[in-house]
């Protein structure tokens, strides 16, 4: 099952597909936000729900026109971590469909680096009401974008959760490889 609503929806959706979940289901869940993996499984079991997220990059130029700049694809695994045969399964019938996902060995860190880069450019494209290349091309939002990062960082270290040693590097390294024009949903 790919779990797709807003985090706002979480359980109504995860009480309603209950009846669809048996013994050799998996839920994939690709939102945003932590504690997804959590949330879904208070309601069905922790069993079935894998880790998951979605990167797509668009724009909304003008009401009803969406310009998708092609950058996307699906990330999941384990949330305990490691590969798993249903992981491996998935991953193999989604590039059997020509669907972009990869298999996490460690999908808690995937979804913090996510959600790190998410928290500094949804927070500042919204604040700002410019799309990333303007952002990221101004010296001092630039510099609130790292220090956005490095406060997350501090956070998800603390959780435990194994972030790469040059997060901020790597996290202006993904909004520098960003279409100009990109914006977030909360623009």
């Amino acid at each position: 099952i790919i779990f797709t609503v807003k985090a706002y929806q979480i359980e109504a959706a995860a009480k309603l597909m209950q009846p669809m979940v048996g013994p050799a289901t998996a839920i994939v869940p690709l939102l945003n936000g932590l504690e997804i993996v959590e949330r879904i499984a208070a309601v069905v079991g922790p069993g079935p729900v894998l880790g998951g997220m979605s990167y797509v990059a668009s724009a909304m130029p003008e009401p009803a026109l969406i310009r998708h700049f092609g950058q996307d694809g699906f990330t999941f695994g384990e949330p305990r971590g490691g590969l798993s045969p249903r992981v491996e399964a998935i991953a193999a019938e989604m590039a059997k469909a020509g669907i972009p996902a990869t298999a996490s060995g460690d999908v808690q860190r995937d979804i913090w680096t996510k959600a790190l880069i998410f928290c500094g450019t949804g927070g500042l494209l919204a604040l700002t009401r410019k799309p990333v290349g303007a952002v990221r091309g101004d010296p001092d939002t630039r510099r609130l974008f790292e220090t956005l990062v490095r406060e997350g960082e501090a956070v998800a270290r603390a959780k435990g959760i194994a972030l790469q040693s040059d997060m901020v590097a790597h996290a202006l390294r993904i909004i520098d490889s960003l279409a100009p024009e990109s914006t977030s949903s909360m623009l």
